[in-house]
């Protein structure tokens, strides 16, 4: 599990620490916070080897990932001249990783037309040059047992896209080129608004093949009693509700369908780190018990750190008092909660306020705005 990040330079981000991370974290904040940001320097510290989800990260922002100006994103102010740096401390491996991010540059010559002292029309390329960025360097550092080893991935805009696409036809917008020499032993998933749904039939069939959709199906039946079983057909997920015909799953209530999504990656990511955001989006605040529940049972079992973000009191609220209620007796979940409010200071510094659960439950019963 990660337990400590710093970061600089990345984003909106100039500086921000938060330690003392646990298994179940919720970062709150106001709007403009750097929430999101925080979920993708951790996203990007699960496997800082691995250059792709540097593009990734543009895709959960539905940025235009032909645009020159792609890569600037990820520099404070999109100043590229400063250097990205995160630094993670994750316990139970006993390791430190550093990160630090710097542009590939790009020098496109502008040709300046000048006439000569004969009348001739002549191009300079040493009028000037116009810098752009190509692509990003990330360079990382592992620390381990008194150790230190350097590894170098990186990521490129593609050069050879064509011109003439036919409709739906993919292309890959970027290239990346990994250190091979350095093994993660980390994995987890960041899920979003946007791609919490995405190839739902497959990632559900992994659990088909695994005899596990009875977890999910336990868990599920408390939303919806009258569900008996879930079917994938082809590619399509449908759910049994002892009607005539099965119901295709996306076709019921946001509250069950973001919750199948949720165990499916907990799941999944046996051993990992799930990054949430935005976790509450979509869910009535009736089944926020029933969804905190169902994830604290679940993510103990796998020993999957979750780690999200909401703007929701209720989340809050329910993220607290689901803490003590868990049907593994050897566990105690006040002790493994924590919430970090984000503070926006002067020059960008943030500030990550903490609330273990003794000191959010006084917050929460004197009514102080913690989000």
């Amino acid at each position: 599990m990660i337990n400590k990040i710093s970061i600089e330079n990345y984003k909106a981000i100039r500086s921000l620490e938060i330690s003392d991370l646990k298994r179940f974290n919720l970062i709150v904040g106001r709007n403009n916070s750097g929430k999101t940001s925080i979920l993708e320097a951790l996203f990007q510290s699960i496997n800082p080897g691995n250059a792709a989800l540097l593009g990734k990260i543009n895709r959960f922002r539905n940025l235009n990932l032909l645009s020159p100006n792609t890569w600037k994103n990820f520099f404070y102010k999109l100043n590229t001249k400063l250097e990205v740096s995160i630094e993670t401390e994750l316990e139970i491996i006993n390791e430190k990783r550093i990160i630090k991010i710097t542009p590939i540059m790009k020098q496109n010559q502008l040709l300046i037309e000048k006439e000569n002292k004969n009348g001739i029309i002549n191009g300079d390329s040493s009028a000037g040059l116009n810098k752009s960025i190509d692509g990003l360097n990330l360079d990382f550092k592992i620390f381990r047992n008194n150790h230190e080893d350097k590894f170098h991935s990186k990521i490129i805009s593609n050069k050879d896209l064509p011109t003439n696409l036919e409709l739906g036809t993919y292309i890959q917008p970027f290239i990346y080129e990994n250190d091979e020499s350095y093994e993660c032993p980390t994995n987890g998933k960041f899920v979003d608004p946007i791609n919490i749904f995405d190839a739902l039939g497959d990632r559900f069939s992994k659990i088909v093949i695994q005899k596990q959709k009875d977890e999910i199906i336990r868990r599920l039946q408390k939303i919806e009693p009258e569900l008996s079983n879930i079917e994938l057909v082809g590619s399509l997920v449908y759910a049994d509700l002892n009607y005539e015909e099965l119901v295709e799953i996306k076709t019921m209530g946001d509250g069950i369908l973001k919750l199948f999504s949720f165990l499916i990656d907990i799941i999944r990511n046996k051993n990992g780190i799930l990054l949430i955001d935005e976790i509450e989006n979509g869910l009535h605040f009736s089944t926020l018990n029933l969804v905190w529940k169902s994830i604290f049972n679940l993510a103990y079992k796998y020993n999957v750190q979750i780690i999200a973000t909401t703007h929701s009191y209720e989340c809050v609220k329910s993220f607290y008092n689901c803490c003590d209620e868990t049907s593994d007796s050897t566990v105690n979940i006040q002790q493994d909660i924590r919430v970090f409010r984000i503070e926006r200071k002067e020059e960008d510094n943030f500030k990550a306020i903490k609330y273990t659960a003794s000191n959010l439950e006084k917050a929460l019963e004197r009514d102080w705005e913690i989000r």
